[in-house]
């Protein structure tokens, strides 16, 4: 059997090696001066011309760090011609005294291209257990390493691996501080989706109130508004939340029928100087209705925001079955070609106006859809109105 074969039985111990090796990222980095300074002591204690830090992947040995010879270029070799082969196949030390009359050696390619007649090397060892590669001393002569040599190189040996270890717990460290402040950013638009997002149901519960204390004789028709507009509102902060914690599937899904979804919101939205024209055939579909009440509720209010004309009118309809796309179009005053993506920005604010025109309703439409696997796009001519149309995923 060839030093460099793997048994079978070891294969799937071969792949876990591997994949703990690769868990580190360190294979094709840049050299480091702290990798560089052990092999320099590796050298200067043991005496040996060179000295490298190798690991070792499925087919090569490449080398993190290399001291001492100027001659050697590759970063690499193959895996099958390497001494290093052996040394992660054992427990410790794998010295060669003399590799020109080895019988396992003499012949290698490495050994008769570059001269070498020495090596010894200590097998990086993973707190897992794996073999990840190699401290290892190479000389031109003939030499034995003395037992306080052999001591050194093992110390220095398990000191590559202790680096290993503090460059891989500063990576997770920083892994974690980017998903943390990715969550703060996500709780704060949250935040800023909740307050957006309610305030339509909370400026008709206001609008009610003040009904009713001027028409006394309907006040539990006012009442009962109120409750449905509550009782709604506490959907879309279930939803919004689903949608915050990345879990959609929380949410139920039931029998929405379209038309009686937007004729409740326009009626809750309450704009009257609006005219409002519905698709005769509008579907009834299984799905999260608070989710898709939430993007119709952005988008009307945004194309009502936007109107500027006269004869305010916003359409709303079916642009295609398959997929179901859904449109809201308005005559309002458009979007200019350099706004471009922005306008899903949520801190964009859109041209001629001077209220809060931040994007945050175009950015919860988005993401919602985005998460949901469906997009949204827009049609738009400055002047002359703007169309979006929203892929809705059953």
């Amino acid at each position: 059997m060839l030093l460099h074969t793997i048994p079978d039985t070891d294969r799937n111990e071969e792949a876990n090696r591997i994949k703990d090796l690769d868990s580190y990222g360190i294979l094709d980095s840049l050299p480091e001066k702290k990798y560089d300074d052990i092999t320099k002591l590796a050298s200067f204690i043991c005496g040996t011309e060179v000295s490298l830090i190798t690991l070792m992947d499925s087919e090569r040995n490449w080398f993190k760090s290399i001291q001492g010879d100027p001659s050697i270029e590759e970063k690499e070799i193959p895996r099958d011609v390497s001494f290093c082969k052996v040394t992660i196949q054992g427990i410790g030390l794998y010295e060669i005294k003399d590799a020109s009359v080895d019988k396992e050696w003499k012949n290698s390619p490495i050994v008769k291209e570059h001269n070498i007649k020495y090596y010894a090397g200590y097998p990086l060892v993973s707190p897992k257990g794996y073999k990840l590669g190699t401290l290892c001393v190479v000389d031109r002569e003939p030499r034995q390493l003395t037992l306080d040599q052999k001591n050194a190189l093992r110390t220095l040996a398990n000191s590559v691996v202790s680096v290993f270890e503090l460059d891989k717990n500063k990576a997770e460290l920083q892994r974690k501080n980017k998903e943390l402040a990715e969550v703060n950013a996500r709780l704060y638009q949250f935040g800023r989706m909740i307050a957006h997002d309610l305030k339509s149901p909370l400026q008709s519960i206001k609008s009610l109130y003040e009904l009713m204390r001027y028409d006394q004789e309907n006040t539990s028709l006012y009442e009962d508004k109120m409750q449905s507009y509550i009782d709604r509102m506490a959907q879309m902060i279930d939803g919004l939340l689903a949608f915050a914690r990345n879990n959609l599937n929380s949410l139920k899904k039931e029998k929405v029928d379209v038309k009686k979804l937007l004729d409740a919101l326009i009626e809750r939205l309450g704009v009257r100087e609006i005219k409002y024209t519905l698709d005769d055939e509008l579907p009834i579909i299984q799905t999260e209705g608070v989710l898709l009440e939430i993007i119709f509720q952005n988008l009307i209010s945004n194309a009502v925001k936007y109107c500027n004309c006269e004869f305010a009118r916003v359409r709303i309809g079916v642009f295609c079955l398959e997929p179901l796309t859904f449109y809201v179009a308005d005559n309002g005053v458009g979007i200019s070609k350099e706004s471009g993506e922005r306008i899903f920005d949520p801190f964009i604010r859109l041209e001629n106006k001077q209220d809060d025109g931040c994007g945050i309703g175009l950015y919860t439409v988005k993401t919602i859809l985005l998460q949901r696997g469906g997009k949204i796009w827009y049609d738009s001519q400055p002047g002359e109105g703007t169309t979006f149309y929203f892929e809705w995923k059953i």
